[in-house]
């Protein structure tokens, strides 16, 4: 997948790679004061906070016909938090014009992943089915190192958590997750 910034006023860094392919993805941090995310329970001891914000416009997806709500391509939110202990995590997330193209673009991620280890039903917290999720793990072209990513859709929306462990991964998703 090629990833494009839209850029603003922001100083460009780079956050990590994407499914299916060693483009990377560039996303800019503003000078405000962002969020922390802390647990929502007393069992979770992890924090997570924010570290950039940014755009990514995933050229790929758009030249297969993937758009999302209010655009002519498949445009992406990206942000990168850090955990306590350093480690970098990213969430990604689209609103697509249709949840069957959220669908089909969740089918695209986890068939361009290196290995599936999980897919279901993204339940919310009533238990109710609202629409798909997988672990899958990354081997990025070029790299040695396994990532993991965590992804679902809800309704017309698609969310990507990427991590270094699935631990971390599976953490932030319930930040994110109904």
């Amino acid at each position: 997948m090629k990833y494009a910034l839209r850029q603003r006023q922001y100083r460009t860094i780079i956050v990590g790679m994407l499914l299916g392919s060693a483009s990377l993805f560039l996303i800019g941090s503003d000078e405000r004061n962002l969020p922390e995310m802390a647990p929502q329970s007393e069992k979770s001891e992890k924090h997570f906070i924010a570290d950039t914000r940014g755009e990514a416009v995933d050229n790929e997806g758009t030249r297969l016909g993937f758009r999302t709500f209010g655009t002519d391509e498949a445009k992406l939110s990206v942000t990168s938090f850090k955990t306590p202990g350093g480690t970098k995590v990213s969430a990604l997330h689209g609103t697509f014009r249709s949840s069957e193209e959220a669908t089909r673009y969740f089918d695209r991620t986890v068939g361009a992943s290196a290995k599936l280890v999980q897919q279901g039903q993204k339940l919310n917290k009533k238990g109710r089915p609202i629409g798909w999720r997988a672990e899958v793990t990354l081997l990025p072209q070029g790299s040695a190192s396994q990532s993991w990513a965590v992804v679902w859709t809800d309704g017309k929306d698609y969310w990507e958590i990427l991590s270094a462990t699935l631990a971390d991964a599976a953490e932030l998703e319930k930040r994110y997750a109904n």
